[in-house]
């Protein structure tokens, strides 16, 4: 829970929710965002087994994201998805102009 600010100040509105037991309810252990199967509802992916070879998938991430291919490790590991790596050819981390 958040205290309260004096005027002029920036103010905390969250509400630590908490079940009778005493655990947090916001506690998971399971991956937050979007899962492979919401993704692929939401843009309308076909879901054959031959669906996307061949393409290229472009993240727009500002910023030179150090964390970008560990971040995308997790969330293949997460939803057991085969990995995709610099080391093995699937991910290429490139500036706006596609150089390194």
């Amino acid at each position: 829970m958040c205290g309260g600010q004096n005027g002029g100040r920036a103010r905390c509105l969250a509400h630590v929710v908490e079940t009778a037991d005493g655990a947090r309810a916001d506690a998971t252990t399971g991956p937050s965002g979007l899962a492979p199967a919401t993704i692929r509802a939401a843009y309308g992916f076909p879901t054959s087994s031959t669906a996307g070879v061949g393409q290229t998938v472009a993240i727009v991430d500002a910023y030179h994201d150090p964390t970008a291919e560990a971040d995308l490790a997790t969330f293949s590991s997460q939803f057991g998805l085969p990995a995709c790596t610099t080391a093995n050819g699937c991910f290429a981390k490139v500036n706006q102009t596609g150089g390194t």
